[in-house]
C-alpha cells in the first residue's frame, strides 16, 4: 500500500489482472459445462407398485426429478413380462434423436432391443477383429 492507505499502482494492477483472469476462466468453464451436458435426455420414468415396476420412456429436462415433469412420452417398458416388453413410438423417438437428445445407457439398450438406433453417433462402437 502507498502513503495514506491508498493502494499503489502495482497493487491495483495485480488485483485487476487477477480479476480479469478469474472472469475469463469462469466463462471458459461455463462453456465447457454447457457443451458436455445436454439439457434434455431420453430416460425412464417409474410407475407401478412395490416390486411391480412399469416404466414410461420419456423426453425430460435433465434437471427435473426422475418421476417429475417431462416433455413427451415416446414409449413404454414392462420388465415383468417374459421377455421384457418394449414399445416405442418410432416416429417420435427418431425425431427426438435427430434433434440431439441423449438417451441414458438403459434407454440406449432398449432402443437397440427395439431396433431403433440413433443414426451415426448413437450406434454402439464396433470392435475390430484383428
Amino acid at each position: 500500500m502507498g502513503k495514506g492507505g491508498a493502494p499503489s499502482f502495482p497493487d491495483v494492477f495485480e488485483l485487476l489482472s487477477l480479476f480479469i483472469y478469474t472472469l475469463v476462466t469462469l466463462d471458459t468453464f461455463k462453456e465447457e459445462v454447457v457443451k458436455q451436458r445436454m439439457a434434455v435426455s431420453m430416460r425412464l420414468m417409474r410407475f407401478g407398485g412395490k416390486k411391480t415396476p412399469y416404466y414410461r420412456i420419456v423426453i425430460a429436462d435433465t434437471r427435473s426429478a426422475r418421476n417429475g415433469r417431462f416433455i413427451e412420452q415416446v414409449g413404454t417398458y414392462d420388465p415383468k413380462k417374459d421377455p421384457g416388453e418394449v414399445k416405442f413410438k418410432e416416429e417420435k423417438a427418431m425425431q427426438w434423436l435427430k434433434k440431439g437428445v441423449k438417451p441414458t445407457p438403459t434407454v440406449h439398450q432398449l432402443l437397440l432391443k427395439a431396433g431403433i438406433e440413433k443414426k451415426g453417433a448413437g450406434k454402439a462402437p464396433e470392435i475390430e477383429k484383428g
